[in-house]
């Protein structure tokens, strides 16, 4: 929070350098399973919080400057410091206050070992607003009193005193073409921050993250894992030792290997700074390179040589001296280690590289208006702590976690601001639970009206008993997938009640899969007694809602809208353990897209597993642009082998497992037409004497054409017709009549090649049969060239006897209907009632009408379908 600055303070050039070390805290699972110990840090194994070598003192003060602050009138067990300040002075009054954190630090090391010390429990420390403080501070093992805790806070006017580790880097020298070179002694291992007139710069990286390449990967064509290796030809003729590959060895996982060496087109790794790598590589994943030379390229990219502590910058024009230029040189700002009851409030923490404020087993820790940002790794990590609280702050700019409070007993973050974080690739760390804005679990646990925003993989982590509501959480899940904007793991007891999660973006850049996994909520293994409830989720790569293997969990009342792959998604596995209790009730599904289905249910079990999930109730499931349809795969008698997958109709759907739930009550044509461009591509549309240009797949498929010169098959299988050449990205629209013996009988169709590989080229469609013969119409965009194509109608023996007749198929030009441009979504992402201006008139899924305007409720939303 910045207020009006009334005075100039001086500009500090700080010298020197500092160091502390504070191995990173035990990560968590990378296996797919997740649930391997780390190997970096045996079970139970604390980190050492470490304190800085040395701490520069602040240059001094030019002749007549002073603090147009110094004659403010002292409070009570409070010291100063002042950016003109004097370490010799008491420190107990503006005009006699400290200057540089190596002094404060001082009286906490003396209040640690029982000696005499200005300072005690209910003692403030005020920085005087304006000034930039370099240093680290350790309140470990010190102890204020719910009363009485100890305050760090801000006097005068002006900004927010920082407390920074961050210094100027000068003395540069040319080291090529658009290169400059500065000696960096005391940087540490891995300094990973470094600001360029204000903005934070990532690592030199080869292939560049924009163009070509899968956003800057590459795939490596072989591999090892005792020792660790890659192979790839791409790499010819250069030669890469002493940077750092980046590789994925799972979505939702990225390691930082250190380059050991290069023989030919082989690069042998080895982990950063003593780790061993977070999982084995496996076959079809990418990987990049960072912190070479060799990778310079871009304006503000930067690399560092641990062995000559050096840094190297690329600027496009100029020179360095032209820019401030700042490197963090601090591994952790402040320690809280078995500390308690600290306030800080009205202050900002900045450029630490690794965390800006790290502890475990503390108590009473309380953040109010306070700044963490442009920080080379984590904000906040805490362990095992109690009665934290964070409120009113901001966590801005991180390359790793912005906020984790793991085991956390009554702690809560509220109306705070998290952006920006996690969001460049490479910068964070290793292995599992990374690039994440917040993890939060514990008794009494809280999350509540705060904003995360630009967040690299998953925005909030809600481990056992946490409590996530009214939160707003936008643009997410671009750096890695497999997760969701809520997320739950082998949790216990959550509440996600009224947050609004919108635009997880998801890639499939660096992975094999074709998926990104980047959901709305993702209550994921073993899950259970948890609550998700008047939730809206829109507009993520992967579904709604998702489910894995949970029992005992209630989806209530939640709005999903745009998921790109499915509304809801069910899965289970033999080796977790299967769903059961849940209840899916009163949750409205919009889906735009065609072919997406608004349920995927996927088993280990047999088909009868699907049933014995839980109950799904009263749901309404809208696709407006196409007509819904479920997916259900499984795995029959236990084997593996027998993994079947098919696409059933909703109404289908509702007669096996969602009885009381209902379609959408609105639909548009996906397409609007405005010419016909070929006849019919059907040879014999109409079966007019015979079947002839029909073939049969197998060969025991039947059919009879009856009396009325109408095709009826009445034993499983496939009815196909060549239709000649498609262009990919066309429109052509089928249209045909047919009924079925019930109305959960349905057909399905979709083009392929004639061969060899007889390959799809065009989603299933799924299409319900009525007992009497109805008119049906579905638009195709072939997903290739392709100069022999045949349409494909497959029947099911469920859903035999079943008659088809007058089949055509043309070319047509048309526009695809947009779904804004019918349906619209309306979020509220505040705590007072939003009013929204109507362009005309809408009905809601229930058949009210608005017109005029309508009322959103705060963290709600209402969609709207334009009036037919």
């Amino acid at each position: 929070m910045l207020r009006p600055c009334l005075f100039i303070v001086l500009l500090l050039v700080l010298t020197g350098c500092a160091s502390n070390s504070v191995p990173d805290t035990p990560a968590t699972p990378t296996v797919p399973e997740r649930d391997a110990p780390d190997p970096n840090f045996p079970e139970g194994e604390a980190p050492d919080s470490g304190t800085p070598d040395t701490i520069p003192d602040a240059d001094p003060p030019e002749p007549g400057e002073a603090s147009l602050c110094s004659t403010q009138t002292p409070e009570a067990n409070t010291v100063y410091i002042s950016p003109y300040g004097n370490d010799e002075a008491d420190g107990h009054s503006p005009a006699t206050a400290w200057r540089n954190m190596s002094r404060l630090q001082s009286e906490l090391d003396k209040l640690r070992a029982g000696e005499q010390s200005v300072l005690g429990p209910g003692g403030q420390i005020l920085l005087e607003r304006g000034g930039v403080y370099y240093g680290y501070l350790s309140f470990n093992d010190l102890s204020g009193s719910a009363p009485e805790p100890f305050r760090i806070g801000a006097f005068c006017e002006g900004d927010d005193p920082v407390l920074s580790g961050y210094q100027p880097l000068s003395a540069w020298r040319p080291a090529g073409n658009n290169v400059w070179e500065v000696d960096c002694p005391g940087c540490g291992a891995r300094p990973n921050a470094l600001r360029l007139d204000g903005e934070m710069q990532i690592l030199a990286r080869w292939p560049n993250p924009e163009g070509g390449d899968e956003e800057g990967y590459n795939y490596y064509d072989d591999f090892t894992n005792t020792p660790y290796s890659v192979s790839d030809a791409a790499l010819n003729g250069q030669n890469w030792t002493g940077g750092e590959a980046v590789v994925k060895p799972w979505p939702w996982v990225m390691d930082r290997l250190y380059i050991e060496s290069q023989v030919g087109n082989t690069l042998n790794l080895r982990g950063v700074e003593g780790r061993l790598p977070s999982s084995p590589l496996q076959k079809g994943y990418g990987y990049f390179i960072q912190n070479h030379p060799a990778a310079l390229d871009r304006h503000g990219e930067w690399v560092y040589d641990a062995d000559k502590n050096t840094i190297q910058l690329y600027l496009s024009s100029g020179s360095p001296t032209n820019h401030r230029v700042e490197i963090s040189r601090m591994h952790t700002l402040l320690s809280v280690d078995a500390s308690n009851y600290l306030e800080l409030e009205d202050v900002v923490l900045e450029g630490a590289h690794e965390l800006a404020i790290w502890g475990r087993s503390c108590q009473g820790l309380s953040l109010r208006n306070v700044t963490l940002r442009d920080l080379g790794g984590r904000g906040l990590h805490l362990d095992d702590c109690a009665d934290v609280t964070v409120t009113d702050s901001q966590i801005l700019n991180t390359q790793d976690n912005g906020v984790y409070l793991a085991n956390c007993t009554n702690c809560k973050v509220a109306e705070s601001v998290f952006d920006n974080i996690a969001m460049a690739k490479g910068m964070g760390g290793d292995g599992d639970l990374r690039y994440l804005g917040v993890l939060i679990g514990g008794q009494g646990s809280l999350f509540e009206y705060n904003r995360v925003t630009r967040n690299g993989y998953i925005p909030v982590t809600a481990q056992s008993y946490a409590t996530v509501r009214h939160n707003f959480i936008d643009d997410f899940s671009s750096v890695k997938v497999d997760g969701a904007g809520i997320y739950t793991f082998e949790a216990t007891g959550v509440t996600i009640e009224k947050n609004i999660v919108t635009n997880g973006r998801g890639s499939t850049a660096g992975i094999p899969w074709s998926s990104t996994v980047t959901n709305g909520v993702y209550t994921d293994q073993r899950t259970r007694d948890t609550l998700v409830k008047d939730n809206t989720f829109a507009y993520t790569s992967g579904s709604g809602i998702k489910v894995f293997s949970g029992q005992n969990i209630r989806f209530e009342n939640n709005t999903v809208f745009a998921a790109r792959e499915r509304g809801l998604e069910f899965l289970e596995k033999r080796d977790t353990i299967f769903h059961s209790d849940l209840l899916v009730q009163n949750n409205l599904f919009v889906l735009e897209r065609p072919g997406d289905p608004v349920v995927r249910m996927n088993t280990d079990g047999g088909e009868e597993r699907m049933a014995a999930a839980g109950v799904l109730t009263q749901n309404t499931y809208c696709t407006p642009l196409t007509l819904p349809q479920v997916s259900r795969s499984y795995v029959a008698d236990g084997q593996r082998i027998n993994y079947r997958e098919e696409a059933i109709s909703f109404a289908a759907w509702q007669a096996y497992q969602d009885k009381d739930s209902r379609p959408c009550p609105y639909s548009y044509p996906s397409f609007e037409v405005s010419a016909v461009l070929t006849p019919n591509l059907v040879a014999n549309g109409d079966f007019g004497q015979d079947a002839s240009a029909w073939s049969r797949w197998p060969v025991e498929t039947k059919y009879v054409r009856t009396e009325a010169g109408q095709l009826e098959v009445t034993a499983p299988g496939e009815l196909l017709t060549d239709v000649g050449p498609v262009e990919a990205g066309s429109v052509y629209r089928l249209r045909f009549d047919a009924s079925g013996p019930a109305n959960a009988a349905a057909l399905r169709l979709r083009l392929h090649r004639s061969g060899p590989t007889y390959e799809a080229i065009s989603p299933l469609e799924v299409i319900p049969l009525s007992t009497e013969l109805s008119p049906a119409e579905v638009f195709i965009v072939p997903t290739a060239d392709v100069e022999n194509v045949r349409l494909r109608f497959l029947f099911a023996g469920e859903d035999l006897p079943a008659t088809l007749d007058n089949v055509e198929f043309v070319k047509v030009d048309a526009a695809a209907t947009n779904l804004s441009d019918k349906v619209r979504l309306e979020i509220n992402p505040s705590e007072t009632v939003r009013s929204v201006v109507l362009d005309g008139v809408y009905l809601d899924v229930k058949g009210q009408r608005y017109s005029g305007s309508v009322s959103v409720p705060p963290y709600g939303s209402v969609v709207l379908f334009k009036e037919p």
